[in-house]
């Protein structure tokens, strides 16, 4: 792979920059609400769309979700020491559908296509090359970075904004995942023997991916190389967790990486829910082994689960975290399910390899391995 990361704009239930997460995280507190619906969520806050992009009369109709987005990727570019217009970039965002009731207005549909957001984005960054709109379920964030790393490493593309945005705290939302079974009315507890479920939450994160050498050419700083990525799909189950696509991703990701085992931290997809975590362990154990010398963490137990951007948002969340130079542990976890190195509390540690781990419904799976500069 040739893909370096050099910036991150990210709005989630922790905070609305990554100087905010970075705060909330040493403060040991999950942000949720209690919902009219009897199940908590973890929202994110209110972005200043109108003080990031002035009076723009296509902001009428992006979504929550949407929002979000468009105020992560203005981060990123910022973040990133990039400035207006982008025209030789690629755009690539992983969303999800909008499921609650649009606003009564004309072109109404325009507001309940996932597509808008992105073509807003564009408009606002003023990118003029090429612009996908993922729809991966949980796994599309994390696949949109795959595919813009891949787009740089092929030669097509030498600047790509990739990530992705998801709004799931609405009354549709949360019936549907009641509807389910898979919330917890308490707390989520990842990997925990008592995990009952998760947190419906919201936000967006948007990272700038470069060729190397567009990034050394304008001095930019290199957070991350992209070194391995993994898509895989299971091809028949569409709400049971599958360990057969999750290792064919992970294995695809770890393929020819000189991974030094103790340098190693997985950012697992940790969803609370009991088929879930014990598929996803399962397949770890068998990949890395259970008594590896590396961890594993779950940041949905921070902020909740982003479904189309928690791949995305987790990524940015470690990266506020390391600002301090810490991995956050897992919150809730007392009795863990798996002899797999859980982190429990945060741990003073800048590993070097990071694989982030992605499942989605449909048997979607991808994962993607950074090595730290």
């Amino acid at each position: 792979m040739k893909a370096v990361l050099t910036g991150i704009g990210a709005v989630t239930p922790l905070g609305a920059t990554l100087q905010d997460i970075h705060a909330a995280l040493k403060t040991q507190h999950v942000p949720t609400l209690p919902s009219p619906w009897g199940f908590p969520i973890a929202p994110a806050p209110e972005p200043n769309l109108r003080g990031l992009v002035g009076r723009d009369k296509n902001l009428r109709y992006l979504t929550r979700a949407g929002q979000l987005t468009l105020a992560a990727a203005i981060q990123a570019t910022a973040h990133a020491g990039l400035k207006r217009p982008l025209s030789h970039a690629h755009l690539i965002l992983g969303l999800g559908p909008h499921l609650e009731p649009p606003p009564p207005q004309a072109l109404w549909l325009l507001s309940a296509m996932p597509a808008t957001t992105t073509a807003v984005t564009a408009a606002v960054l003023e990118i003029r090359h090429e612009a996908s709109t993922i729809l991966g379920a949980c796994a599309a964030s994390t696949q949109a970075l795959i595919m813009a790393s891949r787009s740089i490493a092929e030669g097509r593309a030498p600047l790509v904004l990739a990530g992705g945005g998801d709004s799931r705290v609405g009354e549709r939302a949360v019936a549907a995942y009641a509807a389910a079974g898979v919330l917890t009315s308490t707390a989520m507890r990842p990997f925990d023997i008592n995990r009952d479920g998760f947190l419906p939450a919201e936000g967006a994160a948007v990272f700038v991916l470069e060729h190397p050498a567009h990034a050394a050419a304008r001095g930019a700083e290199v957070l991350a190389e992209v070194v391995g990525t993994g898509l895989a799909v299971d091809g028949s189950r569409l709400t049971a967790p599958s360990p057969e696509a999750m290792a064919a991703a992970v294995r695809a990701a770890l393929a020819g990486a000189e991974v030094n085992p103790a340098e190693l931290l997985v950012l697992a997809h940790g969803t609370a829910t009991p088929a879930g975590d014990a598929a996803e362990a399962a397949m770890l154990e068998a990949i890395v082994g259970s008594t590896f010398p590396g961890a594993v963490t779950a940041l949905k137990s921070w902020i909740g689960h982003g479904a189309a951007a928690c791949g995305a948002m987790e990524l940015a969340v470690f990266f506020a975290a390391q600002q301090a130079g810490f991995v956050p542990g897992i919150q809730g976890l007392c009795h863990p399910c798996t002899t797999l190195p859980l982190l429990r509390t945060p741990r003073p540690w800048r590993p070097r390899w990071v694989l982030l781990e992605s499942f989605g419904f449909g048997g979607i799976a991808a994962a993607i391995l950074l090595r730290l500069t």
